[in-house]
């Protein structure tokens, strides 16, 4: 699962590639300062097909970041669209923006 992850002023925003993926089988979940994004890809198992070429794999996806200390936790937002989990979004404690989503 390739991310992105840069800093925008007041916080930070992770991109992950997740093309294939079912929406509903994503979980991200933060445990203190541990970001952890577990995602699941199935592919068909349609009987009577002779593969000629399979090349997409498929099975359970983790990825885990360490956020760090200045983290506001309480405020993480995330969106997925075409394929990308983009606009997940955590603050810097420091410096709280007044007009978050």
């Amino acid at each position: 699962m390739p991310i992105d992850l840069y800093a925008n002023r007041d916080h930070y925003v992770l991109a992950a590639d997740m093309p294939g993926i079912d929406p509903g089988s994503v979980d991200i979940d933060v445990d203190g300062q541990l970001l952890t994004i577990r995602a699941e890809r199935t592919l068909s198992n349609s009987t009577g097909l002779q593969w000629l070429s399979r090349e997409r794999q498929a099975g359970s996806f983790l990825r885990q970041l360490n956020l760090g200390q200045r983290i506001d936790t309480e405020h993480i937002a995330a969106s997925k669209d075409n394929g990308v989990l983009g606009g997940f979004k955590w603050w810097r404690r420091a410096s709280r923006a007044s007009s978050r989503p």
